[in-house]
Parts: structure tokens; C-alpha cells; sequence
């Protein structure tokens, strides 16, 4: 019995350690798209992921999306039209 319970313990120990590893850099992309996205003024302009997490190609992948997202920015142009309701003399 002793032996189960040492086992399960270690069992949990790790899958929560492995869990952690690949929930975490997962939350913190999400968190990263939805602030830029809604450009929050406290957005960072990077993400950095934690040492030995795994995931590692989502850094890349945000740094491809904001520049792309800044690229965008830069090209969007919006035009202004005034418009003006003629009254009519009736």
C-alpha cells in the first residue's frame, strides 16, 4: 500500500510538472495575441517563454504576428469623408 501511494504521489508530481510545461507557454500566447490584439497600452512587444518550457516556436510565431500586425498599422490609411445633409426648401 505504501508503495502505491509513493508511486501515485510521484505519478502526479509529474504529470503535473509536464501539464505545466505545456498548459503554460500555451496561456501565455493567448494572453500575449488577445492584448495586442485589443492594443492594451501595457501589451509587451515580445513573448518570452520560461526556461524549459516546451512550445519554444510560439516566441517566433509572435514575433512574426506583431510584426505583421505593425506592417498592417503602418499601410492602413483611413479616409475621411465629411458629409453634409443638404436641406431641402419645401
Amino acid at each position: 500500500a505504501i508503495i502505491s501511494v509513493a508511486f501515485c504521489a510521484i505519478l502526479f508530481a509529474v504529470g503535473k510538472q509536464i501539464s505545466h510545461r505545456i498548459a503554460g507557454p500555451v496561456y501565455a500566447f493567448e494572453r500575449f495575441l488577445k492584448a495586442n490584439l485589443a492594443e492594451e497600452p501595457n501589451a509587451e512587444g515580445h513573448l518570452k517563454l520560461r526556461q524549459g518550457d516546451d512550445f519554444k516556436h510560439l516566441e517566433d510565431l509572435a514575433n512574426e504576428v506583431i510584426a505583421r500586425l505593425n506592417e498592417i498599422k503602418e499601410k492602413r490609411s483611413v479616409n475621411v469623408i465629411e458629409y453634409e445633409e443638404k436641406k431641402s426648401d419645401t
